[in-house]
């Protein structure tokens, strides 16, 4: 917007135009106007004290008033000599904190079921989780005993069907077969013996009957030699006639027939080792036969004895492999037993634990049950103070809407004295903009151009009214809730945004709020009985854009007001 008047931008460097003066001719254009305001403020404080005067016979006389429910007076017996509004305003507070304390103790109690309903479906999930543990254990159990069982009678049969009859026999053919293989290398050893011996006595026997027939020979020659010398003396008999006759006796009966006898002698010496030569051959061949017969029978003796002792192995790799299997059994047994009481122990455990999980859910779902038996019981409680609160606070409304219409009876008839008395108050500084409900100042009286700090003309202004504040506060009741609002406007023009403020609402606020501290530290009013508002440039008078319409929106204003 173009600055119609050329006027200097203000020292903050908000781009904000300076607020015209105050004995700008635009208040003198609105003087019969503001005369007109006068007017109609006049009859309108005029009709709001008689209205006034109707509401406080409305609500405070004992004709009119109505009485308040037997169950709050009751409930309420310390609010005796008080106001009506005060009795019912206090029980409704009582009775309120009460409503709260039911609803808090009912959400408790739902917390409390939601809680236990939640842990009884989790310890149930438990439940129905040991109770397949124990399931599975028992299975186990049986499985374990029924393995137990299969072990024990395999070890049973193991024990039973023990080859040591087997052995023992086995142990007994071997031991008679070497005993036979013994007997028969004995006999055999007794059988070489005795044939060496023959052969020696065969070999001697050859001899003898090799010397027996050479003797034989000689005794032969010899007798053939006799034979032939008797021939001879035979023959020469008649030769020999002449020789002595004892000496051919001699010669015959002791030459002759010594030889001869001789001879026989020889000969049978030599049949006689003949036939020992033959019978020793016999022998022999018959030792030859016993000695192949032995080794026939030591042989197969020998042979009989191996197979025994091969039996006897084998029986004895038997026994080794059923003894080794017995003794798997035996500890397969001994495990199957171990394993049979550990699953018996962990399937008694989970029956204790499963047992306990029951009681723990029958314990929840006892709680469960008192839970919520305690909010049906919080129910009911909870129905009758709500039927006791809506009751209270049904009646507290009516004697509140009549309240507030008396305390906005009695503000509105206040705040049209304070700004009568602050307008004759104010005599030369009369508002530039004045509104028959509220006291407007221009803020170019009271603040510099874009500044939220008090100028001393503002002050002095402000500290004019501070009086008038203080009386009409203290002539105000002491049950009517009240405030003295500030609240600043501006006009439309933008601020540059290089300044201390972003945009007329920040300026707004904190014109008023300067106000209400100047207000605060000035007169005996409490902060809480101030309210600092900024409106910025929303809120306007007027929509024109002259200067006079912009001098009219940047304002400051004065309302004492209800809450």
């Amino acid at each position: 917007m173009s600055n119609k008047y050329e006027q200097p931008l203000d020292y903050d460097g908000q781009g904000h135009k300076s607020d015209p003066d105050a004995g700008d001719p635009a208040g003198k254009r609105v003087s019969s106007g503001l005369i007109r305001a006068g007017i109609f403020g006049i009859i309108l404080f005029l009709a709001i004290v008689g209205f006034s005067s109707v509401i406080n016979k409305w609500l405070f006389l004992t004709d009119g008033a109505q009485p308040l429910p037997q169950t709050v007076m009751e409930n309420s017996p310390r609010l005796a000599g008080e106001s009506s509004y005060k009795k019912l305003e206090l029980s409704w507070a009582d009775t309120r904190k009460t409503l709260e304390q039911e609803f808090k103790t009912k959400r408790n109690l739902l917390t409390v079921v939601s809680k236990t309903e939640t842990d009884i479906t989790t310890e149930k999930q438990g439940v129905v989780r040991f109770e397949n543990a124990v399931s599975l254990a028992e299975a186990a159990v049986s499985t374990a005993q029924k393995d137990l069982a299969d072990i024990k009678a395999k070890v049973a049969e193991l024990e039973q069907n023990t080859p040591e009859d087997a052995f023992e026999q086995a142990q007994l053919a071997a031991l008679a077969a070497t005993q036979d293989a013994t007997a028969v290398q004995k006999s055999f050893e007794r059988a070489k013996a005795e044939k060496k011996r023959t052969e020696i006595t065969v070999d001697q026997l050859r001899r003898a009957a090799k010397a027996a027939d050479a003797a034989s020979s000689a005794s032969r020659l010899v007798v053939s030699a006799a034979q032939a010398a008797e021939q001879a003396v035979s023959d020469n008999r008649d030769v020999m006639l002449g020789a002595d006759d004892a000496a051919m006796s001699n010669l015959e009966n002791n030459f002759f027939k010594g030889a001869a006898s001789q001879a026989d002698s020889v000969e049978k010496s030599a049949r006689a080792a003949g036939k020992a030569v033959l019978v020793a051959e016999a022998r022999l061949q018959s030792l030859n036969k016993k000695e192949r017969e032995l080794q026939e029978r030591f042989a197969v003796a020998n042979k009989e004895e191996i197979v025994a002792k091969e039996v006897l192995a084998s029986v004895d790799k038997q026994i080794t492999a059923h003894l080794e299997k017995l003794s798997l059994a035996q500890k397969q047994r001994d495990t199957a037993q171990a394993r049979l009481k550990a699953v018996e122990r962990k399937a008694e455990d989970q029956q204790a634990a499963l047992e306990k999980q029951s009681q723990l859910v029958a314990s929840l779902q006892a709680t469960l049950m008192s839970a919520k038996t305690q909010v049906k019981n919080s129910e009911k409680s909870l129905e009758k103070v709500q039927k006791n609160f809506q009751a209270t606070e049904k009646e507290l409304k009516k004697l509140h809407h009549a309240k507030s219409a008396k305390n906005a009876v009695v503000i509105a008839g206040l705040n049209a004295k304070l700004n009568d008395q602050l307008r004759q108050t104010l005599s030369g500084a009369t508002p530039d903009h004045p509104i028959f409900d509220r006291l407007v100042f221009s803020s170019t009286k009271l603040f510099e151009p874009g500044s939220a700090v008090l100028g001393k003309g503002g002050k002095d202004i402000l500290v004019e009214i501070v009086p008038v504040l203080e009386q009409v506060a203290a002539e105000l009741p002491g049950e009517s809730d009240w405030v003295l609002r500030v609240d600043g406007h501006t006009d439309a023009q933008p601020l540059s945004g290089n300044g201390r403020f972003r945009d007329n609402w920040e300026l707004s606020q904190a014109r008023a709020l300067s106000v209400v501290r100047f207000l605060v530290a000035a007169t005996s009013l409490q902060p809480s009985q101030l309210s600092a508002n900024g409106y910025g440039e929303f809120q306007p008078l007027t929509d024109g854009s002259s200067e006079d319409d912009l001098a009219k929106n940047r304002r400051i204003e004065l309302t004492l007001a209800s809450r």
